[in-house]
């Protein structure tokens, strides 16, 4: 039932930033599915780094709010810095997060509280993509 999904997709370049390498595959796949392309980060700083080289080509970061290190709020925040119109989809187990709250006020920026579905995933970045 889910084969609609895809020819609904629109293609894109998606950066997926999450610590978890389990949860990087199976979004990975999704984001695939749903006939997009995807770069993957493990950290914050590797996420920074790729979209430093390609913010001209992604069109949407996935991004993790609880990693070690650099978590996502201080991850957003360098995003900004380098394209400040960037569009972003916060993944969280916890809405209450105040650093959240404060990232969700701006218009580019949305949600997406694991674990995450398919038919959630696909909705969110139609969404935010146009």
């Amino acid at each position: 039932m889910e084969a609609p999904l895809e020819s609904k997709a629109k293609k894109g370049v998606i950066l997926l930033v999450d610590d978890e390498e389990t949860i990087i595959e199976v979004c990975t796949q999704m984001l695939q599915r749903l006939g997009y392309h995807v770069r993957q980060a493990i950290d914050g700083q590797q996420a920074i780094d790729i979209f430093e080289k390609e913010k001209d080509v992604i069109d949407i970061v996935l991004l993790d709010m609880r990693m070690p290190g650099m978590n996502g709020a201080t991850v957003y925040n360098r995003l900004i810095q380098i394209q400040p119109n960037v569009k972003v989809i916060l993944f969280s187990g916890f809405f209450e997060n105040q650093h959240i709250q404060k990232i969700l006020q701006n218009e580019n920026v949305d949600l997406i509280q694991k674990p995450v579905r398919l038919k959630q995933m696909s909705q969110k970045l139609e969404n935010m993509l146009g």
